[in-house]
């Protein structure tokens, strides 16, 4: 009489057993990686060949794929799918991050209408207020604005704007910079000073609006250069753009973030980041993605450009690269580059389908049922179970 067949009595073990306790024909060897973005999911394992549970060549009907991984994060939440070609080839896809080079356009033309006060037209004047010498110029005594006479098209509604503008007082008192309704800034003069040039990030509500300067009635000085600029970075305090390069002073802690989040950083996708840092007073800087932090940079010493890369899987999905910089850090980020990874990867990985013949490349269901607390940048663990 033939024995049971073995992988019978697997397949009972399967069922009695948790996922965990599974014996599995393979498990993890190296660094592993999971992405599980529908269309793009696979299983990445820098130390494993895959051969052995991928497709056989020419395998047709029930049992196409004969294997199905179970992919585990470091609390023993589990994803899974079923084994599909093994690939041993890298590919990424283009650089999704808007101006990671910090080109000079980061920042966009200005558009306000003679904000340099070269003449005394253009603007609407209340009382106190006259333009001379390249100058808004405002005396003491009564509360009033200075208002651009029309409304600037290029001030759309949602976009992120850069506003700087140089203010001197001679006497103490406070100036409130405003986009239509909107306060994007104020300004307190504490005692009389020479021209400061004051910046401001601020977010449009509803576009087409009138720049305007509020000054209280103590204000008495000039304000020079008022300017709005698109902008596709929020400079947080110490960071500026210059030179195609993201440059930070020490002192204090700050981000570096893009204006908008980026609809190409889906949800599941793995994703290698890239980024070029130079630092000249040590110090530590986080490389994120929304709240997700996708890896860290030591500055131990002054050092020269180096090139930092990471990998990292998206939890969410349409989120803002940012660089977070510690107060001890100064010196320069460039090229920052975030490119998804596809189920090819740079040793060897195997594909992950969610159904055992046909369908898409997703793991088991769809993105919207993985585990919420599923942590996919976490030291994740998998074993391959057989199927037949």
């Amino acid at each position: 009489m033939a024995g049971i067949n073995p992988y019978y009595r697997r397949k009972v073990r399967v069922q009695k057993l948790g996922f965990k306790e599974l014996e599995g024909v393979l498990k993890n060897e190296g660094t592993v990686r999971v992405s599980y973005k529908d269309g793009s999911a696979f299983l990445w394992d820098t130390a494993q060949d895959f051969s052995s549970v991928a497709i056989p060549s020419g395998a047709t009907g029930k049992g196409t794929r004969r294997y199905k991984a179970y992919i585990f994060d470091a609390s023993g939440y589990v994803i899974s799918g079923f084994c599909d070609i093994e690939d041993t080839n890298y590919a990424v896809g283009a650089d999704v991050v808007v101006n990671g080079t910090f080109a000079a356009d980061a920042v966009g033309a200005d558009v306000v209408v003679n904000g340099t006060f070269a003449t005394d037209s253009d603007w609407v004047m209340g009382t106190g207020w006259t333009i001379a010498d390249g100058k808004a110029v405002k005396v003491a005594g009564e509360a009033s604005n200075l208002t651009a006479s029309a409304p600037v098209a290029n001030i759309a509604q949602g976009g992120l704007y850069l506003v700087n503008v140089k203010v001197a007082c001679t006497t103490p008192g406070t100036l409130v910079v405003k986009a239509g309704n909107t306060n994007v800034g104020s300004i307190v003069c504490a005692k009389a000073a020479e021209e400061a040039n004051f910046s401001f990030f601020y977010t449009e509500p509803t576009g087409n609006v009138k720049p305007t300067i509020c000054a209280d009635q103590n204000f008495a000085g000039t304000v020079d250069d008022l300017q709005f600029k698109s902008s596709d970075w929020v400079m947080g305090t110490g960071w500026t753009i210059a030179d195609g390069k993201a440059v930070k002073v020490a002192g204090e802690a700050s981000n570096l973030t893009a204006s908008a989040p980026v609809a190409n950083i889906a949800q599941g996708g793995l994703y290698l980041v890239n980024v070029k840092v130079a630092c000249t007073t040590p110090g530590t800087l986080v490389v994120k993605a929304g709240n997700t932090n996708v890896g860290s940079i030591v500055c131990a010493k002054a050092a020269e450009e180096a090139n930092f890369s990471f990998f990292y899987t998206e939890p969410t999905g349409n989120v803002k690269p940012t660089i977070f910089a510690d107060q001890n850090f100064a010196g320069t980020v460039d090229d920052l580059q975030f490119k998804q990874v596809t189920h090819q990867n740079p040793d060897v990985c195997i594909q992950l389908f969610a159904a055992q013949a046909g369908g898409a490349q997703n793991i088991e269901g769809t993105v919207s049922i993985v585990p919420t607390q599923f942590n996919a940048n976490s030291a994740l663990t998998y074993k391959i179970i057989p199927l037949f």
